[in-house]
């Protein structure tokens, strides 16, 4: 089973580095990394180069095309099985490739993988990070079958804004393939 992680970039050279350091920390080091560089200002190749123990490629678009092209480049361009998106500026817990794909083995049939979301607020008076538990939340820990993205040839898109392409993406996800909620945290997302 190949699992590939991949992460629109731009203008994130001082993001990036903590993204690819929880990475690097996985428990689990079975997988690869595509970062998708949208001709931000900055080379991407010196701070992918800090991080020699990844499994790591970099794709450069042509021009810049915005986060959900970016996201599109980065799947177009691979051959794994489940693919996980982040950005540059969030991060995985260190165990969640492994419970990731410890839930693919076990549920062969599920198509999106949800999880938990720890929020990091920067208002939040030093009071840390906030778990996302009850409903539905629009940003969350998540893993895709390659197979169902093609299937149904969900793609992303720059016609929405970022926030409403994921809500699209998850909407369809939800709709057209089977969905299992991971009931921990496993996705730290920074809110810019």
């Amino acid at each position: 089973m190949k699992i590939e992680v991949f992460i629109p970039a731009y203008n994130c050279k001082d993001t990036l580095p903590k993204t690819l350091a929880s990475l690097a920390a996985q428990t689990d080091q079975d997988f690869s990394v595509c970062v998708a560089d949208d001709c931000g200002p900055e080379p991407l190749e010196d701070i992918c180069a800090m991080f020699p123990m990844l499994n790591l490629r970099i794709v450069r678009n042509p021009k810049n095309l915005g986060c959900g092209l970016s996201r599109q480049s980065a799947i177009d361009t691979s051959d794994a099985d489940y693919l996980i998106p982040l950005d540059s500026d969030d991060m995985l817990m260190p165990m969640a490739i492994n419970i990731f794909k410890q839930s693919a083995i076990t549920n062969p049939d599920i198509d999106f993988f949800v999880s938990w979301v720890l929020n990091e607020i920067p208002e939040s008076n030093g009071k840390g990070y906030v778990t996302i538990k009850d409903g539905f939340t629009l940003v969350s820990g998540k893993m895709y079958r390659a197979e169902f993205l093609r299937q149904y040839n969900i793609r992303n898109c720059e016609e929405f804004s970022r926030f409403a392409d994921d809500t699209y993406i998850n909407m369809l996800s939800y709709e057209l393939g089977k969905t299992k909620m991971i009931e921990m945290p496993l996705y730290l997302y920074t809110c810019n």
